[in-house]
């Protein structure tokens, strides 16, 4: 009986190392696949929420005002290309 839930604890520690790894691999392959940044592009601020969908001038914008998730610095290009953002109507 020990042998055998011994046997089943190993596979299932062998089954969660493959699903974190297949993970881990998918994350590196998706920053593999971002587009670069350029050093002179201008920040914008863009809420992390999966419903966002503009980026904005200041941090200070009424249109991040609802924002339930983290708001993040990124450049003007990246919220455009990477992350499929428009200008927020308010503050652009």
């Amino acid at each position: 009986m020990k042998n055998l839930l011994l046997s089943l604890l190993i596979m299932s520690s062998f089954a969660v190392h493959a699903q974190v790894s297949k993970a881990t691999h998918l994350k590196e392959t998706e920053k593999a696949n971002a587009q670069p940044i350029s050093k002179t592009d201008s920040s914008v601020y863009i809420c992390k929420g999966s419903s966002a969908y503009a980026y904005h001038k200041s941090r200070a914008c009424e249109g991040l005002t609802y924002c339930t998730r983290d708001i993040e610095a990124v450049a003007k290009k990246e919220a455009e290309v990477n992350h499929k953002r428009k200008p927020c109507k308010a503050c652009h």
